[in-house]
């Protein structure tokens, strides 16, 4: 890996692990709120293990899981942004900011699969 790879591979996994940490605090908060729908406080523990996934697939990656661990992060984050989206719907109703947070939420997701497998590349490579 050149430095230039080795420092966009490095940006892109502290986005991945900070929007990961930031799905697993939103998961254990949800967990942990009163006064919301059900729904809602069921979304928390697919978000803790998506999160924990997460980490754990980019930790893979750098470590030499390379193809694997690119086939592991499309299904994960397929899987998830679908139960967000079917669970963060109320009484069936999207309202724009919804819209807008699954939108968020699918930003993300790309986010660490572009992660995953540029740093997978790379280190299949090496």
């Amino acid at each position: 890996m050149s430095r230039k790879e080795l420092a966009v591979a490095i940006f892109l996994s502290v986005l991945t692990i900070s929007t990961s940490g930031l799905i697993i605090l939103y998961g254990i908060a949800v967990i942990g709120m009163e006064g919301v729908s059900f729904s809602t406080v069921l979304l928390g523990a697919p978000s803790v293990v998506y999160g924990v996934a997460t980490l754990a697939v980019i930790a893979w990656a750098w470590l030499g899981g390379g193809e694997m661990a690119i086939r592991f992060i499309t299904p994960m984050a397929i899987v998830y942004l679908s139960v967000f989206v079917f669970l963060s719907m109320d009484a069936g109703l999207v309202i724009g900011f919804q819209v807008t947070v699954i939108l968020g939420v699918a930003l993300v997701l790309c986010l660490h699969w572009l992660s995953v497998h540029y740093v997978g590349k790379r280190r299949i490579t090496v």
